[in-house]
């Protein structure tokens, strides 16, 4: 009965473990730039630059162990189970084709702002632009800001 408990114990923990693996609490927002500065304005232009094509595969993975070592009186013992799964080729989906845009961003100020983005806007639609000199920081949102 002892056994049965310590295993039991051992499994638990090893499942819990597996629960509170880092990476699987869902994307982190990107940082913002040293040089960042935020612009509002409409959409004025907008032009398909590229098509690319992104592999959506995972790399996920799942593992389960456990052992015991117990003794007393005149012997001991050892047991262990193990479990090892690979889920990668439930989470492989075939590849999607994701549109890049260059986006043409008027401010109030009559600043004309070129961004390129895969985010899906349409002309004259209000916009939120952080813009960067860093190169692949600028990004675009939709906003009602205007």
């Amino acid at each position: 009965m002892l056994k049965k408990t310590r295993f039991a114990i051992v499994m638990l923990a090893s499942a819990m473990s597996f629960v509170g693996l880092p990476g699987c609490a869902g994307p982190a927002s990107q940082p913002m730039p040293s040089d960042a500065r935020i612009e509002t304005g409409h959409i004025t232009g907008k032009r398909l630059l590229a098509q690319v094509d992104q592999s959506s595969s995972s790399p996920v993975s799942a593992g389960v162990g456990g052992g015991a070592i117990s003794g007393g009186g005149g012997g001991g013992g050892f047991g262990g189970v193990g479990l090892g799964i690979d889920l990668t080729s439930l989470f492989s989906h075939s590849a999607k084709t994701q549109n890049v845009y260059e986006y043409e961003l008027t401010t109030a100020a009559h600043q004309v702002l070129k961004i390129n983005s895969s985010v899906d806007l349409k002309e004259g639609e209000c916009a939120m632009a952080v813009v960067s000199e860093q190169p692949g920081m600028s990004r675009i949102e939709a906003s009602s800001a205007c």
